[in-house]
């Protein structure tokens, strides 16, 4: 299987990581090089595949672990499939995920991101830290203490609160057609967050078909073209139909373009376009 890129989430070994640093100059993001050189073997390093079960099943990455039960690509909650996945069935993942002391959790898929990004950021979400996932937190969750969800995934009342007080910029991660309402997507209506930035979350990925990130410089020449913000201290929220490319576009917003307080619009047009009080532009 063609290994396209690993996010890391934690990180208990700092040479390594700084050595991928000084290669691209991404905080959660690790190369190939870099997962092929770590010690896979003594559970430092955890390496979960996001791809669905039957993909694993064909081909993975030695000593990976699938996800259990369902695919990375949703954690959506399993009853309605829209919201993120609840509190006490994201801590059931983490214990079947076995994730061991002084862990470095690795996020693989081989679908451009889609899968690594989203699991990712709903560890993010639910108080997963970025650089330091310490073996303190894993006995809290494993005690069945109550999970703090940090804001990274907002539901419609921000959304609607920030429109009305202009104080977020949105970015729309679908395609230009569901953007301009010639696709539906099975949705009552048509259209986009009024003001939100196109941004199609395959923009941000490399053309060579290698399924890699493009480079810094290629990712601003790009939100320059797209006519967003360059403040970035502005608040962003990102938004695609279910929240799952969504996740592809903040991890690029915040972790490799620096945005400081981007957020996800969790029920997205899902819920948005289906919904008569909500405002719209074509």
């Amino acid at each position: 299987m063609p290994f396209s890129f690993a996010l890391l989430a934690s990180t208990a070994k700092a040479k390594p990581v700084a050595a991928c640093q000084r290669l691209r100059p991404f905080s959660s993001l690790v190369t190939p090089a870099w997962l092929r050189e770590s010690d896979r073997t003594s559970g430092q390093v955890r390496v979960i595949d996001c791809d669905s079960p039957v993909a694993f099943q064909r081909a993975h990455i030695p000593f990976a672990t699938s996800f259990p039960g369902f695919s990375a690509t949703n954690l959506k909650d399993t009853q309605g499939g829209t919201g993120v996945v609840g509190p006490r069935e994201f801590q059931q993942l983490v214990q079947l995920l076995g994730v061991e002391k002084d862990s470095t959790i690795v996020f693989y898929d081989d679908a451009m991101g889609i899968g690594a990004t989203r699991a990712w950021w709903v560890f993010l979400h639910y108080g997963f830290p970025k650089e330091n996932l310490k073996v303190s937190e894993l006995l809290t969750l494993r005690e069945g203490a109550p999970l703090k969800e940090t804001g990274k995934l907002v539901g419609l009342e921000a959304v609607q609160s920030a429109l009305l007080r202009g104080t977020a910029e949105f970015v729309d991660s679908r395609t230009p057609a569901e953007y301009i309402g010639a696709q539906a997507n099975g949705n009552r209506r048509v259209g986009h967050v009024p003001g939100a930035v196109n941004l199609d979350w395959k923009d941000a990925v490399s053309a060579e078909g290698n399924g890699r990130f493009k480079t810094k410089a290629e990712l601003e020449e790009l939100v320059h073209q797209r006519k967003l913000t360059t403040n970035l201290d502005q608040p962003l929220i990102t938004y695609c139909q279910r929240g799952v490319r969504a996740a592809h576009t903040a991890f690029v917003l915040h972790e490799i373009l620096g945005y400081r307080d981007v957020k996800i619009y969790e029920d997205s047009m899902r819920q948005y376009l289906n919904r008569d009080d909500t405002a719209i532009e074509h």
